[in-house]
């Protein structure tokens, strides 16, 4: 499914709300939020649609100014995964037509900030655009909640936006752009549903959720290539959604956050609960592949756990082994334990998941999910053999091809030198085929009729005598051998075991390559015996 720059990022899912009430200390309590600056408001954002399940498609003319400054600034430049965009050629030819100390303000400050991966960079920016007021002042806003540890580097370049949106003309740049973005938003909204759909039949929730908390999907036709990035800003869960060829590509991104979307409440109804295994942080934390972003993140890991566990069952996986060792060794430890539970919850039919999970955060083991570890660490031992055992037999394979190859090269020069009557230059080669495979069927084939041709016909015959007898010849070359050795035997005047050899090959199916024509000849110059 890959072109050489696709990247589906789906991890780093930060929950902002969880962080912060572990942090203050309010899991489980009630608090009055604000709607997202800019993406609740109407003044430079249009509401495409809204679900009866609080979904809404907004554009955000933050994040466009925050993509285009950096687009200006350089940001992944010479990519060509945008190299079908509608909307890149038109912000760069507006681009190039700035003045050269505007771009170079804002480049400035671009180049201050260094990430090890474009994907983490493109995310942290995203995230900056989302704490943004609206333009054109574009400042960091004074209510934001605590800002994520990517965002922080990124902290300092909002001071560039306000002149660069005001002097690159970004608000009339968008209107020339923005059908583009409400089109992309469009084509999400029978995936978003189906996305709903699903999840609300496997959770047996109704169609309408009355909650205090919104999902918003938002495109970023400047972004990343099918990269997909969600974040939570107090209770609004925004999702950004780069460009992507099929938006059923990211059915699976967005049924993660509607998950979320639909199951935080009850793991912060139980977070106080939930807290006191916090120890299993421990346990995730010797993870190899836990996201930085998670560590000290008991709830979220928690979460993830969940979240990924319940897709699997809404998606079941070719080896749901594999992809549990894979979550586990993510940090997400609590995997096992809530496949199990689910399994459970499938065979209830009365139960909503919601409330089936009100049992499920009360009888979170740690013993239990130390036992897991024992039965990953198992799994992946049994796969570690299994990837040695499959590598060991691919090269064997190769090896196999290979010899094949050359046998075939060399039985190709042998051929050609019994074809030139050079009997010196074809045993040598033969003999080196044999070498190495020793009973090789075409190289004792033509070794017998070197020994044939040079009068040994005693040799040649049990040389066709033993290929004749094997199943594993070519048909071709137990056809011939059956004729030449009947003919050998009719020379020493044994003509009823030389019939019996020639009438096998009339009964021979397969490629005989002229053996059967020849054992029809061979009968007719036969003497009568017993009338036949």
């Amino acid at each position: 499914m890959n072109e050489v720059t696709h990247m589906n990022v789906r991890g780093e899912w930060m929950r902002w709300l969880l962080a912060w009430l572990v942090a203050t200390g309010s899991v489980g309590s009630t608090c009055g939020q604000e709607p997202v600056s800019g993406v609740g408001a109407e003044t430079d954002t249009e509401s495409l649609t809204a679900l009866s399940v609080n979904v809404e498609f907004r554009n955000d003319l933050r994040i466009f100014t925050v993509m285009t400054a950096v687009t200006a600034a350089g940001f992944a430049a010479g990519r060509d995964s945008l190299r079908d965009s509608r909307v890149l050629p038109v912000v760069r030819e507006t681009l190039s037509q700035l003045d050269w100390g505007v771009l170079e303000t804002v480049r400035l400050g671009f180049r201050s900030y260094r990430f090890p991966d474009v994907v983490e960079q493109y995310t942290a920016f995203i995230s900056l655009a989302l704490l943004l007021e609206d333009p054109p002042s574009l400042r960091l806003r004074q209510d934001a909640p605590v800002i994520p540890d990517d965002v922080k580097p990124l902290l300092g370049f909002e001071r560039y936006l306000a002149e660069f949106y005001d002097k690159a003309a970004v608000g009339e740049l968008w209107e020339r752009v923005r059908p583009y973005y409400e089109e992309e938003l469009r084509s999400y909204h029978p995936v978003m549903a189906r996305a709903v759909q699903e999840v609300q039949t496997f959770a047996r929730t109704p169609g309408r959720v009355a909650m205090d908390r919104t999902l918003v999907v938002i495109s970023d036709l400047l972004g990343l290539r099918n990269v997909v990035h969600a974040r939570n800003i107090e209770k609004t869960y925004v999702i950004v959604l780069g460009p992507v060829s099929d938006p059923m590509q990211n059915l699976q991104a967005l049924e993660h956050e509607y998950l979320h979307f639909l199951l935080d409440p009850v793991l912060e109804k139980h977070g106080g609960v939930l807290l006191k295994h916090r120890d299993l942080l421990e346990l995730a934390e010797k993870q190899p592949d836990l996201p930085a972003s998670f560590r000290d993140q008991f709830l979220l890991l928690v979460g993830e756990s969940l979240v990924e566990s319940v897709l699997l069952r809404i998606h079941p996986p070719e080896d749901e082994r594999a992809e549990t060792v894979k979550l586990f060794r993510k940090g997400y430890v609590l995997t096992p334990f809530f496949l199990r539970r689910l399994d459970s919850y499938l065979q209830q039919s009365e139960l909503r998941l919601p409330e089936f999970l009100e049992s499920v955060c009360q009888a979170v083991d740690r013993k239990e999910v130390e036992k897991d570890a024992e039965l990953i660490a198992n799994w992946e031992e049994e796969f570690r053999v299994a990837a040695e055992q499959a590598k060991s037999a691919e090269h064997e394979r190769r090896r196999s091809v290979e010899l094949r190859q050359k046998q075939t090269e060399l039985l190709n020069r042998a051929a050609d030198s019994l074809s030139r009557g050079d009997f010196t230059e074809a045993r040598a080669v033969l003999e080196e085929i044999l070498t190495a495979t020793p009973e090789e069927p075409t190289a004792l084939f033509y070794l017998a009729q070197i020994e044939a041709q040079s009068g040994n016909h005693a040799a040649a015959a049990r040389r066709y005598e033993h290929l004749a007898g094997r199943e594993d010849v070519p048909d071709w070359v137990r056809g011939w051998s059956f004729v030449r050795w009947g003919r050998f035997l009719a020379s020493q005047g044994m003509f009823a075991e030389a019939r019996e050899k020639f009438e096998t090959v009339l009964q021979m199916g397969g490629d005989l390559q002229g053996a059967t024509q020849a054992a029809k000849e061979s009968l007719a110059q036969l003497p009568a015996v017993d009338g036949r």
